[in-house]
């Protein structure tokens, strides 16, 4: 299995295990969240990224400017049970992207560069950053459209580029299979 993607072993896992500096942030509500939930969107923080982002009130606005992104998230509140209710939220990327550098050592950029860029030759890219230095693992990311393209083309290849199993095949069949139900008819994986 990549580096790239965590282990179906540890999906399950709750989320503020892997922040033992906001102890305090946590509540019995909030311990239910797992990484399982991050990657559906599902979560259940109070979160909504529907308005323009010129607007004030879209929450993606205040973690883009917070001095630290992952107490900003870790200290909304809940709307709903976690796991019950799809809402896109880019909060969720943010704690998995501080997930996965707790757990592999590297940061968000270097990690890609190294488990998906490099292997893709994909070698002009721009991101983002936080006022932290992370990069905003939400969005921001910027990359040329014949790099993009690659990047639907390893999906379309499950995991393979060029002969190479660059992320597993299992992990690219979860991502597309519906996990829960989105907006509307859309499933989300």
């Amino acid at each position: 299995m990549s580096s790239w993607s965590l282990s179906t072993k540890n999906i399950d896992e709750p989320n503020f295990s892997f922040f033992p500096e906001y102890a305090e942030l946590r509540t019995p509500e909030k311990e239910r969240i797992t990484i399982r939930h991050l990657r559906t969107m599902s979560a259940g923080f109070h979160w909504d990224e529907s308005l323009p982002y010129s607007n004030p009130a879209n929450s993606e606005r205040p973690i883009d400017e917070a001095a630290d992104p992952y107490r900003y998230i870790l200290q909304q509140p809940l709307t709903s049970t976690p796991g019950t209710i799809y809402n896109y939220c880019g909060c969720s990327a943010v704690l998995l992207q501080a997930i996965l550098k707790k757990t592999t050592g590297k940061p968000l950029d270097e990690l890609a560069k190294e488990t998906l860029f490099d292997p893709l030759g994909i070698a002009d890219v721009e991101w983002v950053r936080f006022a932290n230095g992370d990069v905003l693992g939400h969005g921001g990311l910027r990359l040329r459209a014949k790099d993009l393209a690659k990047l639907g083309q390893l999906i379309l290849d499950r995991g393979s580029w060029q002969g190479r199993q660059v992320i597993s095949a299992s992990w690219i069949e979860q991502s597309i299979t519906p996990q829960i139900n989105g907006e509307g008819i859309f499933f989300y994986g």
